[in-house]
């Protein structure tokens, strides 16, 4: 060979030398590449299995109904009972305390109370003025009443644009009380506590008419209004004090100058006694295990169906009697039953047995009563003196002149004047 060809052969083992170093290092390259694809996939893949198991673990927190393990003495809940709404049959009866009451079901309750029976008879008594008052927006007033009694409230206001009112039943200072409301506009219905009353805005001119009974401690009545387009508007308002012990008086608040009339009710003789507006069937709560006159306290007592007829005809029209063997299951069972127990045709009945809680007793009104008052002392009459009658003589005439009438005509003073009308002319 020629040194040109030899130069030419050693160029191209030279080349091939470099371009199996090249190969060399792009092999390496893509080694390193697979293998940093096999570190990814296995990161995806353990990445895969950590979100599974996060899922899992997730899905289990959710599913637990406390996953914390947390109990109601770790926030402050232990005094809560874990109840369900009440009914609004429920809410009337009174007698459940491990259920809750809503809006709904507070006005079923507010509405029974106020029943027709209870507006028939207080609109059958007759009125009596005892109170004139004036009252201003800086100085609540408290009106002095009478428990068990029945009065009427007429208020006028002098409001311009806005009217709030607030009444209280006012009791001992070291028992506390509440009170529940609603009153009902054109446009809406709203429920409260705290005390009866409300607040409204384009309302003037108010006047207001209220039944109370300090009995049931209830208040029942409307406030007319006129608005900004001089229209009359209606607010209906119904209310009732719980837990009012030693009652002294009934406190108004309103947010402007207005003047009260109180009348007491009575029955239409004016004998100065007061009926109990409660419907037989009526439950009230008051502390203690005290006699109430026309009321007993629901432990189960044995009544006469004739004596107490209307109750029991309450209690089976509105499907609250159970045979005596039920009522003594239960009570064998709870210790307490709701119903009345009564086979027909027996003698007696059986009231509800129902559980005294914190020294709050139930009392039902089992018959209409009559409560007197302590009225106004009558005038006393003036003593009529002693008749002497005289010695007669059946068998002779009395001596006696006739004697003329005296005239009941009345004395004309002035004969000059001739323009008298006589009563016929004047239409009397």
């Amino acid at each position: 060979h020629s040194a040109s060809d030899v130069n030419e052969l050693v160029d191209v083992i030279t080349e091939l030398e470099n371009t199996s170093l090249e190969v060399k290092v792009l092999s390496q390259e893509v080694s390193n590449h697979v293998q940093d694809f096999n570190n990814l996939n296995t990161t995806v893949t353990d990445n895969t299995t950590n979100i599974s198991n996060l899922d899992t673990t997730l899905t289990e927190h959710l599913s637990s109904s406390n996953p914390h393990g947390t109990s109601k003495e770790d926030i402050g809940l232990s005094d809560v009972v874990n109840g369900s709404f009440a009914t609004d049959q429920e809410a009337i009866d009174g007698f459940l305390s491990e259920k809750y009451i809503n809006p709904s079901n507070l006005r079923s309750v507010l509405n029974s109370l106020s029943s027709n029976t209870t507006k028939t008879v207080i609109s059958s008594l007759a009125p009596r003025v005892i109170y004139e008052l004036e009252g201003d927006p800086d100085n609540p007033i408290t009106i002095e009443l009478k428990e068990n009694k029945h009065y009427q409230l007429v208020i006028y206001c002098s409001n311009d644009e806005t009217l709030t009112t607030s009444f209280v039943f006012n009791n001992d200072e070291d028992v506390t009380n509440t009170h529940t409301c609603y009153y009902e506009t054109s446009d809406s219905i709203v429920s409260k506590t705290g005390n009866i009353g409300f607040s409204l805005d384009n309302a003037s001119n108010s006047i207001g008419k209220f039944d109370i009974d300090t009995y049931g401690f209830t208040i029942d009545g409307v406030f007319t209004h006129l608005n900004s387009d001089n229209e009359i508007s209606i607010t209906k308002l119904y209310g009732r004090g719980y837990n009012i012990v030693n009652f002294t008086g009934l406190i108004i608040d309103i947010n402007c100058s207005y003047t009260i009339k109180v009348f007491e009710l009575m029955t239409p003789d004016l004998s100065h006694q007061v009926v109990d507006a409660l419907p037989i069937g009526s439950i009230v709560t008051r502390f203690g295990n005290s006699y109430i006159t026309g009321y007993s306290v629901l432990d189960g007592s044995s009544l006469p169906t004739d004596t107490y007829s209307v109750l029991l005809d309450y209690a089976l029209n509105n499907n609250q009697v159970v045979e005596p063997f039920i009522y003594d299951g239960e009570i064998d069972t709870n210790g307490y039953c709701y119903k009345f127990g009564y086979t027909y045709g027996d003698n007696t009945f059986r009231l509800p047995n129902v559980p005294v809680m914190n020294n709050m007793y139930n009392y039902i009104k089992i018959t209409d009563v009559i409560v007197p008052t302590s009225p106004i002392d009558p005038e006393p009459e003036p003593e009529q003196p002693d008749v002497v009658e005289p010695d007669v003589d059946p068998d002779v005439e009395p001596d006696i002149e006739p004697t003329e009438p005296e005239s009941t005509e009345p004395e004309v003073t002035d004969p000059e004047i001739d323009d008298v009308t006589s009563p016929e002319e004047e239409g009397v």
